[in-house]
C-alpha cells in the first residue's frame, strides 16, 4: 500500500470511527461538562493500522488474524480513553458503552477499507 492509499485509508478509519463515537457516546455526555476530542486517540490508532497495513501487505495470509487484532486495539483505546475522560469530568457514578460490542463492525470497516487498496 503506497502512502497515498495509506494517508486515504486512515483519513477513511478516522471519519467512520468519530461518526461511531460521536453516536455511540451520545447518550452518555450528560454525565460529563466539556467536549470530548480523541485526539490522544488518533495516534494510538494511527500506529496499530500501520501495523495492520504493513503486517496484511508483507503477508496477506494472516490479514484476518491481524485485522481483528487491530480492531480489538481500537475497541481497547476507546474504551480507556472515555472512560478517563468520563472520570475526570463526572461526578459520581459514569456508566459506559463497552466499545468492544462494536469490534464486528470497526473489524469489517477495515477489511472494507483495505480491500479498497487491494491489500
Amino acid at each position: 500500500m503506497n502512502q497515498i492509499q495509506l494517508e486515504s485509508a486512515e483519513t477513511e478509519l478516522f471519519s467512520y470511527l468519530n461518526g461511531l463515537i460521536n453516536e455511540r457516546l451520545y447518550p452518555y455526555l450528560y454525565q460529563a461538562s466539556g467536549t470530548y476530542r480523541a485526539s490522544a486517540l488518533h495516534e494510538k490508532i494511527d500506529r496499530a493500522f500501520k501495523r495492520t497495513a504493513k503486517g496484511i501487505t508483507e503477508n496477506k495470509d494472516e490479514s484476518e488474524e491481524r485485522i481483528e487484532e487491530c480492531a480489538s486495539e481500537i475497541c481497547q483505546f476507546l474504551n480507556e480513553d472515555l472512560m478517563d475522560y468520563l472520570l475526570s469530568k463526572a461526578t459520581g457514578t459514569v456508566f459506559l458503552i463497552d466499545f468492544k460490542a462494536f469490534q464486528k463492525m470497526i473489524k469489517d470497516k477495515i477489511i472494507e477499507i483495505l480491500g479498497k487498496s487491494k491489500y
